[in-house]
C-alpha cells in the first residue's frame, strides 16, 4: 500500500515537474518572441531614422542650390582672360538679390530668349558676364574704348589691346544691366552690345569664387 503510494506521489511530482517545464518553455518562448518583436521595432525605428536624415539632407542640399549657391562651370572663352572654359566656379544666389548691381560685378543670366531673337540659337545659355552699366548708366563703345556716361572706363582686365568695333550708345533702364565678355576680341563675347540689356530678374547669380583648377583656387577681381 505504501509503495502504491509512494508511486503515485512520485508520477504526480512527475507530472507537476512536467507541467512546470511546459510553463517554463512557454514563458520563454513568449519572451523570444517579445524580444523579436522588440529587436523588429528597434530596426525599423533606426531605418526610419536614417531615411529621415537622408530625405532632410537632401531637401536642404535642393533648398541651398535654389537659392544659396551653386556651383557653375565656364564652357567657351568669352571671358578670357578673367576665367577660362572648364573652370569651376562658386555662384552666389542669395545676397545679390538684396543689394544694387555693381559695375564688375562678374554675373550668371539666363539668355536663352535673347539669343533665339538675336538669332544665335546655338549660343549657349546662361551667359557668364561682367557688369559694365547699371540702371542709367549709358554705355558705349567708341573707337577701341567702353564709354560709361562719357568716360572711358580702365579695363586692365580684358582679352585684346582694345574693344573691337564700335556700338552707339545704350541708356539701360531701370532694373536692367548691361553685360559684356572679358574677352574684346571680334567675335569673342556674345553680350548686350548684340542682345542689349537684360533684366535684373534674369540674373541667376553672381561669381565670388573659384573652385577650379586648384592654382587658380581663390576670388575673382573686379
Amino acid at each position: 500500500m505504501d509503495d502504491q503510494q509512494e508511486r503515485i506521489d512520485k508520477e504526480t511530482e512527475k507530472g507537476l515537474k512536467t507541467e512546470l517545464e511546459k510553463d517554463q518553455d512557454t514563458e520563454l518562448l513568449n519572451n523570444q518572441e517579445e524580444d523579436d518583436k522588440t529587436g523588429w521595432r528597434t530596426n525599423l525605428k533606426e531605418a526610419l531614422d536614417w531615411v529621415i536624415h537622408i530625405v532632410a539632407a537632401i531637401v536642404i542640399a535642393m533648398l541651398i542650390v535654389k537659392f544659396v549657391a551653386q556651383v557653375t562651370v565656364v564652357v567657351g572663352t568669352s571671358m578670357m582672360p578673367t576665367l577660362q572654359d572648364g573652370n569651376r566656379l562658386m555662384m552666389d544666389k542669395l545676397t545679390f538679390r538684396f543689394r544694387e548691381f555693381e559695375r564688375g560685378d562678374i554675373i550668371v543670366v539666363e539668355a536663352e530668349e535673347e539669343l533665339r531673337n538675336s538669332g544665335h540659337e546655338g549660343a549657349q545659355s546662361p551667359l557668364i558676364k561682367r557688369v559694365i552699366g547699371v540702371a542709367g548708366d549709358r554705355v558705349r563703345v567708341e573707337d577701341g574704348l567702353v564709354y560709361v556716361n562719357d568716360e572711358a572706363i580702365q579695363e586692365d582686365y580684358i582679352y585684346g589691346d582694345t574693344t573691337y568695333g564700335d556700338y552707339p550708345e545704350v541708356l539701360v533702364p531701370e532694373n536692367n544691366i548691361y553685360v559684356m565678355g572679358d574677352n574684346r576680341t571680334r567675335g569673342g563675347s556674345i553680350d548686350s552690345r548684340i542682345l542689349g540689356t537684360f533684366d535684373d530678374n534674369k540674373v541667376i547669380g553672381r561669381v565670388v569664387f573659384r573652385l577650379f583648377p586648384l592654382n587658380q583656387l581663390g576670388g575673382l577681381r573686379r
